[in-house]
């Protein structure tokens, strides 16, 4: 999701990550954080409207996400919440 256009500055992966520190830069700095959870809200709540089903997302390690969102929930780590 971080990848997608509006989460990162840049418009396709290579402008996005730049270089090796980038990936870095994200874990330190976090300001991703921040617009990714924003355009989870959105989907989560249009998705809701359609779907009535229960929601899930699977995340990257750099990706903290407001789990209070989903129903099911899985990162990287393979840690179930």
């Amino acid at each position: 999701m971080i990848f997608m256009q509006g989460i990162l500055k840049g418009r396709s992966f290579f402008e996005q990550i730049g270089n090796p520190l980038s990936l870095l830069k994200l874990k330190m700095f976090k300001a991703h954080h921040k617009p990714l959870n924003d355009f989870l809200v959105i989907a989560n709540k249009a998705v809701k409207e359609v779907f009535h089903g229960q929601v899930t997302y699977a995340s990257a390690p750099i990706e903290a996400i407001d789990w209070i969102l989903f129903d099911t929930t899985n990162n990287s780590s393979g840690v179930y919440l």
